[in-house]
C-alpha cells in the first residue's frame, strides 16, 4: 500500500522533509510523530511519504495534512478520482476554518482533528489525536534565578477568540512596569505588524518584513531562539497563551514546550486543558484578575511552591495521562485507520 501524505505548507512537501526533518521554525520536534509514523509503516509493508517519494496517481490513499488551498493540483486530482482522501487537521480555526467546518468535509474518508467536539459529534468520521511528542528527558528540579519568559512569534489575527492581543498586552505591561521579570523572544518583535487577516496587512507585512522601515522597540525583547528547550528550562514561569481560546480539545506544543522544560505554563487556551494535563501542573491565566495579579504571584512563589510543581509536572510526563500526547499514539491511530479502512 502506497499512502501520499501532502502538507499544507509547500515546503514540508520538497525532498519529502514532512518525513525526513524533525524540527521546524516554531517548534521542537514537530514533526517526530512523522518520523515515527514512517518507521511503523515500514514495518507493516506500507510505504508513506510526500510527492517527492509518491506520485498522486500511483498512490492508493492521499493524507492532507491540514486543509489544502482549494486550487491545489493534489486536492483537485483527489476529489476528481477514486482514491481514500483522509484530513489531518492540526491548526487553529485563525489559520484554517475549513478545518473545523463540517460542510467542507464531505470530501474526506475520515478526519483526524483536535476538536473534541466534531469526535463527539461523529466518531466514526472524525478521529482524536493530539500535537505529539516523544517521552521527554527529564528536566532539572529546583528554583531558577528568571522569573517569567514567552516564547512566540509576533503576529495578530482580528478573528473571534484570537489571544495575539492579549499576549502583546502582557509585553507591554511587563515593557512598562517590570521589565527585568520577563524576557520576550521569538520572530520579529522589533518590526511593527499589522493584522494578517485581510489583505492590505499580508502585503504590508510582507514589504516590512524586507525593508525593515517600520520598527519597535522593546526592552524586554532578547531575540529569536534556535531550539526552545534550553532557554526556557533557565525560567520558573512561562506565559502560555494558545493563539485562539475555547475550543475543547486544541492543545498545542505550546504547554508542552514549558512541560518538557520544567517550566510552569500560566496557560489559556482549550477550554477543557484539566481534562488532559491536571490542574496541578499548571497556573490558570484567567484566575488572575489583572495582570498585576499575575505579577505579583510569579514574583512572590517560593522555592518550594515551585519544586512542588515541577514534582507534578514530572509525575504527568511519566503517567499514562500523557500517553495520548506520544508520538507513538499519534502513528498507531493515523495507520490503523487508513490501513483498516
Amino acid at each position: 500500500m502506497k499512502i501520499l501524505f501532502h502538507d499544507l505548507y509547500a515546503d514540508l512537501n520538497v525532498n519529502n522533509k514532512l518525513f525526513e526533518d524533525e524540527n521546524t521554525a516554531i517548534g521542537d520536534d514537530l514533526l517526530k510523530p512523522f518520523h515515527v509514523l514512517a518507521k511503523l509503516a515500514e514495518k507493516q509493508g506500507v510505504e508513506v511519504g510526500t510527492w517527492a517519494k509518491i506520485s498522486k496517481e500511483s498512490a492508493d490513499a492521499i493524507v492532507f495534512v491540514d486543509y489544502p488551498k482549494i486550487n491545489d493540483p493534489v486536492f483537485q486530482y483527489a476529489i476528481h478520482h477514486d482514491v481514500k482522501k483522509y484530513l489531518i487537521s492540526l491548526e487553529s480555526p485563525i489559520i484554517s476554518k475549513r478545518g473545523i467546518a463540517t460542510s467542507c468535509h464531505d470530501s474526506f474518508d475520515k478526519i483526524f482533528t483536535w476538536s473534541d467536539d466534531l469526535v463527539a459529534a461523529n466518531p466514526q468520521k472524525y478521529i482524536k489525536i493530539n500535537y505529539s511528542f516523544d517521552t521527554p528527558p527529564s528536566f532539572a528540579e529546583g528554583y531558577r534565578s528568571k522569573h517569567c519568559i514567552v516564547i512566540a512569534g509576533n503576529k495578530g489575527s482580528s478573528a473571534p477568540n484570537e489571544l495575539y492581543s492579549e499576549r502583546l498586552k502582557c509585553i507591554k505591561w511587563f515593557e512598562e512596569h517590570a521589565p527585568s521579570d520577563f524576557d520576550l523572544y521569538g520572530l520579529q518583535w522589533d518590526l511593527v505588524l499589522w493584522n494578517s487577516d485581510k489583505l492590505t496587512g499580508r502585503i504590508f507585512n510582507k514589504i516590512n518584513r524586507q525593508i525593515r522601515f517600520f520598527r519597535q522597540n522593546f526592552n524586554v525583547y532578547k531575540g529569536a531562539v534556535e531550539r526552545k528547550r534550553a532557554v526556557m528550562s533557565l525560567y520558573n514561569f512561562s506565559l502560555c497563551l494558545e493563539n485562539v481560546h475555547g475550543y475543547n480539545g486544541y492543545i498545542t506544543e505550546k504547554i508542552f514546550d514549558c512541560l518538557f522544560a520544567g517550566t510552569i505554563p500560566i496557560y489559556k487556551g482549550a477550554r477543557n486543558i484539566a481534562g488532559y494535563i491536571p490542574q496541578s501542573c499548571f497556573v490558570n491565566y484567567d484566575d488572575f484578575n489583572s495582570i498585576s495579579d499575575m505579577h505579583d504571584f510569579i514574583t512572590g512563589i517560593s522555592s518550594g511552591q515551585v519544586l512542588a510543581y515541577q514534582k507534578n509536572i514530572k509525575a504527568f510526563l511519566q503517567s499514562k495521562d500523557f500517553e495520548p500526547f506520544l508520538s507513538t499514539t499519534f502513528a498507531n491511530t493515523v495507520l490503523s485507520n487508513i490501513v483498516c479502512d
